[in-house]
């Protein structure tokens, strides 16, 4: 699929490091980002691999600009990945575990996820979105949000969940400017208070 000079495809097994060093500039402040590439790596890996899960990236040329992310189930995205994973996730995170307060948040995102979250609130989630700083203004989070819909309304689902940090102003302005509409807060990763949107597919 392209738009202008953008290309949005899949991502493959080169661009999960990739998609994880962006990760980590883009959202230095993140709970994910603290627990390592390594880490987010395999994990933007597992969530290729999960059924009704994608991650897709943006290029233009061999650059890689941009991605998103998203599962048909977030808890139970969580379960196939620690249940398939456990000792292999546990070995990627232990240099992070002597941060502190990070095994707490850690227990508090795999044991009670979402804590507040809603039942009516959608199963599927728009996991993560990040656009390097060069290509922003460019329309880039724009397609690839669209590029998100495609693939949940391909599969079946017609609405998802999306969770901004209550600090990210910018995040907040872009979903509502996408027709996302602000359905309630929770509290994430042990302590992070988030605004949730959710988005229904036309």
């Amino acid at each position: 699929m392209t738009k202008g000079d953008m290309q949005l495809d899949k991502a493959d097994s080169p661009d999960y490091s990739l998609v994880a060093r962006l990760h980590s500039e883009c959202l230095p402040d993140g709970f994910l980002t603290q627990l390592g590439i390594p880490f987010l790596s395999f994990l933007y890996y597992n969530i290729s691999q999960y059924p009704k899960g994608t991650v897709i990236v943006a290029r233009e040329g061999t650059e890689v600009a941009g991605f998103v992310t998203g599962v048909g189930n977030t808890r139970n995205f969580y379960r196939y990945f620690i249940g398939n994973n456990f000792f292999r996730a546990a070995w990627l995170i232990f240099p992070a575990l002597f941060k502190k307060g990070i095994l707490f948040r850690i227990w508090k995102t795999v044991c009670c996820p979402q804590q507040g979250n809603k039942p009516d609130w959608p199963a599927a989630e728009l996991f993560s979105l990040a656009v390097h700083p060069d290509y922003r203004g460019r329309g880039v989070a724009g397609q690839l949000f669209d590029g998100l819909v495609a693939h949940f309304r391909k599969n079946g689902i017609n609405e998802f969940k999306i969770v901004a940090g209550a600090e990210l102003a910018r995040a907040q302005r872009f979903y509502e400017h996408k027709g996302c509409q602000r359905a309630g807060m929770i509290e994430v990763h042990g302590g992070s208070r988030s605004i949730v949107y959710t988005f229904n597919i036309s």
